[in-house]
């Protein structure tokens, strides 16, 4: 009896990486290396919607290593980025109570093994908390490290939360004025750590002292002076 050939996998738009994986364990397993055998059998198994995108491949099949340049072109066109991935995960993610800080550490702790860069998990992060949080950090938030904003926005969140709910108009207009206050102080505080961040970045590379140059002193005259 002849050893079971394993089936080729149905297309797998969700993972377009892995599926390619699949279907090349089993080539090897076959023992397929022809790139034009390759090409038909995944043409074979994609569906309607890819087939749509890549039909330019199909009508004219590249004379030179057809599949692995319809590969190149399916995961070009159709897969997405590990950066688009990752923003998935956090997709339906909030505060949902959680101060600053701990939504950065749930956000870190979410990532797992995968890396992103620090820039793109503070965009998501900062998508993620109040709108006057994000305001308040605007002017430091480009060249502050994402853990330092982290510090700053949960004194923020801290002093925003003392904030009482108004019950009458009198009280309301009193409780608008005092956040107003809130937010300006915050303001103030902010800007005063990002002077002194800039600050601290100078005097790491302190400007060369200018030494100004002694006047050279007459030379002598060497000259005997003639007696009469």
């Amino acid at each position: 009896m002849s050893a079971a050939v394993a089936p080729f996998p149905s297309f797998h738009e969700g993972n377009i990486k892995n599926w390619f994986l699949q279907m090349e364990a089993i080539f090897t397993v076959r023992r397929i290396t022809d790139q034009k055998t390759k090409f038909g059998h995944v043409v074979a198994v994609l569906p309607p919607a890819i087939v749509d995108e890549v039909s330019d491949f199909l009508e004219a099949v590249p004379e030179v290593e057809p599949y692995a340049r319809l590969k190149e072109a399916i995961l070009r066109r159709m897969g997405r980025t590990e950066e688009s991935l990752i923003r998935e995960l956090f997709s339906n993610l909030t505060c949902d109570g959680r101060t600053p800080s701990q939504l950065l550490r749930y956000m870190k702790s979410r990532l797992g093994k995968n890396t992103m860069a620090d820039s793109i998990l503070k965009s998501l992060w900062l998508d993620r908390l109040p709108t006057t949080i994000t305001q308040i950090l605007a002017p430091m938030s480009e060249n502050t490290s994402i853990d330092q904003l982290a510090d700053a926005a949960d004194r923020i969140f801290s002093q925003l939360d003392n904030q009482t709910m108004p019950v009458h108009n009198a009280e309301a207009t009193r409780d608008h004025s005092s956040l107003e206050k809130t937010v300006e102080d915050l303001q103030r505080q902010v800007k005063d750590l990002t002077l002194a961040l800039e600050s601290q970045g100078r005097s790491r590379f302190p400007s060369r002292r200018r030494f100004r140059s002694r006047p050279r002193s007459s030379s002598r005259n060497k000259d005997a002076t003639p007696t009469m």
